[in-house]
């Protein structure tokens, strides 16, 4: 009885994942048709207008967006034909998490760049404007970071990564101090190397788990602890990394009005 229920939660859980794929790879392929038409309409703006400290920082995000919908999309429509291929045998648990890495990517990414528009084009009377989208994407990053736990200690078994997860909050907790507290105090970092040492790891994020992603076709279905873990410090990581950009931006921006 008790292996019964089992294959019956296993069933469950490969029609979730499957209609849950299927669904999110449309989402991801309109989100990346969205930031390439964002991305062309920035780039053939007026220049004069933009400011120079924050656009280069918009540009950069919109180009990372683009890169994490469009990989997220493939990697979504690969999940769900292995899926349908292997029916009862696979609930497509660990290929969902390896592609789903790029819909928070993509997301945070994207609610990044609404916040940066209009600091980027420095609009009149737009502070209450930028305290709607700053609070917008501050929703956003603790609502991702609340439904990556769910998905890790609930959606995807058999792993609790709860201890994993505490030590990635605290690292993330210490990357996001020294990306905008303390380089906004001391001025220890340049706007150079901060949209290097921010963004270039959202980018090795993605490509890596384009490479994983490719790994587990003639192995088992379920998450290994590797799996969950990676996931765990992508999204964290991230979500930590944007954080510190937006402090920094909107600091300047408020100290130079």
């Amino acid at each position: 009885m008790q292996v019964r229920d089992i294959r019956l939660s296993r069933q469950k859980m490969q029609v979730d994942f499957l209609t849950l794929t299927k669904q999110y790879g449309g989402f991801l392929a309109a989100l990346g048709g969205v930031t390439i038409t964002v991305l062309t309409l920035v780039l053939s703006l007026d220049r004069e207008k933009v400011r120079s400290n924050s656009h280069k920082f918009l540009v950069a995000a919109l180009i990372v967006a683009t890169l994490t919908s469009f990989t997220g999309a493939h990697l979504m429509a690969e999940t769900a034909a292995s899926i349908s291929k292997a029916k009862e045998e696979k609930s497509g648990a660990r290929l969902f998490l390896l592609a789903s890495i790029n819909i928070y990517l993509s997301t945070i990414l994207t609610i990044f760049v609404l916040m940066l528009l209009p600091v980027d084009y420095n609009i009149q009377n737009a502070e209450v404007v930028t305290a709607i989208s700053a609070s917008v994407f501050l929703c956003v990053i603790c609502s991702a970071l609340r439904w990556m736990y769910l998905t890790a200690t609930s959606r995807i078994p058999p792993y609790n990564c709860c201890r994993t997860i505490r030590g990635v909050s605290i690292i993330s907790v210490i990357w996001l101090l020294s990306l905008c507290i303390l380089p906004s105090i001391f001025k220890i970092i340049n706007d150079q190397v901060l949209l290097f040492i921010s963004l270039f790891p959202i980018v090795g994020f993605t490509g890596f788990s384009l490479f994983r992603f490719t790994t587990p076709f003639s192995k088992d279905s379920e998450a290994k602890p590797f799996d969950i873990s990676f996931f765990c410090v992508s999204i964290t990581f991230s979500c930590a990394s944007l954080l510190g950009i937006a402090g920094r931006l909107l600091i300047s921006h408020i100290t130079t009005q």
